[in-house]
């Protein structure tokens, strides 16, 4: 029986070294789920500031398509007003071919109005000669009478 209490004692000592790792891993354990509860907390923390950030970066987007929506509609139109002056420089172009015409038929008729008055000068003198010579032929009384007549023509 001796040999039987020496095992029991044994064994006590056994257990109670067993009780006292068991009681070392229970605060270990504790102090670990003390810790995974931190870790808990600042990870629920650091999800509400990710939500916060997701939650900014949605607003973002947005105004991004209401921008980009916008561009879009500018750049219609730019792209109709480019389209309008073209319109108005191909206008442009036309009038001013039309000018050159009208300046090129001024410029025609300003050369036979040149031609014109040169003739009428020379009109106007060989007539001039003629009267002369009337005049000496018939004398003084016919001259006027040329005079006034030509003056009605001139006034015509």
């Amino acid at each position: 029986m001796e040999q039987l209490k020496e095992q029991l004692a044994n064994l006590e000592k056994v257990i109670q070294i067993l009780v006292g790792s068991i009681e070392g891993l229970s605060v270990r354990i504790a102090r670990v789920e003390e810790r995974l509860d931190r870790i808990e907390a600042r990870l629920d923390k650091v999800e509400l500031r990710l939500d916060r950030i997701e939650a900014r970066l949605d607003k973002v987007e947005l105004r991004l398509d209401r921008i980009e929506a916008r561009l879009d509609k500018v750049e219609l139109r730019l792209d109709r007003i480019e389209a309008r002056l073209d319109k108005v420089e191909l206008r442009l172009d036309r009038i001013e071919a039309r000018l050159d015409v009208v300046e090129a038929s001024l410029d025609e008729a300003d050369g036979k109005f040149d031609l014109i008055q040169f003739n009428f000068e020379n009109v106007h003198k060989k007539l001039d000669f003629v009267i002369d010579e009337i005049v000496k032929i018939d004398g003084v009384t016919r001259y006027v009478d040329i005079d006034k007549n030509l003056k009605t023509i001139k006034s015509r």
